[in-house]
């Protein structure tokens, strides 16, 4: 008779036991999900940034007389086109 009751105290125990098993292999996939759009965030983060320190800089440029007025033109709008679709991207 002990052995049946062993046997079945040793089934209704089973799902606690490898319930942290499983819960940690969802944990982990969780895990991995937020730390690809964290990556992806500072990825857009670091493109915005770039885009728009480069406008900068040709202003500055620009301002200072070491670029051509027309060059800085031509270049701003290519700079601001990409900065545009840089900042569009969601």
């Amino acid at each position: 008779m002990s052995l049946v009751w062993a046997s079945a105290l040793l089934v209704l125990s089973l799902p606690f036991l490898l319930w942290p098993l499983l819960r940690h292999h969802d944990l982990t996939g969780a895990a991995a999900a937020a730390t690809a759009l964290r990556r992806e965030e500072e990825t857009r983060r670091a493109a915005r940034e770039t885009a728009l320190l480069a406008i900068e800089e040709v202003e500055l440029d620009e301002a200072s007389g070491r670029l051509d007025p027309s060059d800085a033109r031509s270049r701003l709008e290519e700079l601001r086109s990409d900065a545009e679709r840089i900042l569009r991207l969601p």
